[in-house]
């Protein structure tokens, strides 16, 4: 599945956490860790939709490390970012 950020608001802290609110009612997320790196990848894409085996051959690109089960975790991420109304599938 692909999916495109919504119209939002984001707030990324020194601490390395991010706020996101999704406009124009919320929720308002914080998001930390990995996720943290699905979100700048969402938020570099600008608009475009990816799924979850782009967004991982992107942050492969800069992390060569990333673990085997990335892209399984990172997809589980976006469905949980889709219930919280911060994504959306394309359609």
């Amino acid at each position: 599945m692909r999916y495109r950020l919504k119209d939002l608001v984001h707030d990324e802290h020194e601490d390395g956490t991010m706020w996101v609110g999704a406009l124009p009612h919320g929720p308002i997320v914080q998001v930390t860790g990995a996720g943290l790196l699905v979100m700048d990848a969402m938020l570099a894409a600008e608009g475009e939709p990816r799924d979850a085996a782009e967004i991982t051959a992107f942050l492969r690109t800069m992390y060569e490390d990333l673990p085997v089960e990335a892209e399984g975790m990172i997809a589980e991420f976006l469905r949980e970012l889709e219930q919280l109304g911060v994504v959306e599938q394309e359609h």
